[in-house]
């Protein structure tokens, strides 16, 4: 999933930003959600969703 983030920044800064942010928070967020969907394939779609939102939005910053 990662290289899909990657991808769809421009900069190698953004793209390193990209990777910090990842690893060091798709554990907890897939966790989070988990609590709250009880279901795996579900909680992985809305984390995914969560960092395409943040990359999204990065380009209105």
């Amino acid at each position: 999933m990662l290289t899909i983030y990657l991808s769809m920044l421009d900069t190698e800064q953004e793209r390193q930003k990209m990777t910090d942010l990842y690893e060091e928070h798709k554990y907890a967020l897939l966790n989070y959600v988990m609590t709250i969907i009880r279901n795996q394939d579900m909680a992985e779609d809305a984390v995914h969703n969560a960092f395409i939102s943040i990359i999204e939005k990065k380009k209105n910053i």
